[in-house]
């Protein structure tokens, strides 16, 4: 594998919000995870909009990491370090 890949395994390539608001996550050194927002969206702040399952449902990859809008977005190594390994 390519080393810089290595380096920043961190990066999002690809994302699904499921309906029990979970994320899956691709990530460009090959692994894929589950990471529940449940814990963070019960924070509130800007996570509080995340409580509505249609907004929710509207997570993207943008600049690296997943996004719902330009407040909304969550560090990538927390989905790599804190997410759950699945094939």
């Amino acid at each position: 594998m390519n080393d810089s890949l290595n380096d920043m395994p961190y990066i999002v390539k690809a994302v699904e919000a499921k309906d029990d608001f979970t994320l899956l996550v691709d990530f460009v050194d090959g692994q894929r995870k589950c990471f529940d927002m449940k814990p963070i969206i019960a924070r509130g702040g800007v996570f509080e909009r995340l409580k509505n399952i249609h907004f929710f449902k509207k997570a993207h990859v943008d600049r690296d990491t997943v996004s719902w809008d330009e407040v909304v977005d969550i560090a990538p190594e927390s989905l790599y370090d804190r997410g759950v390994s699945v094939s």
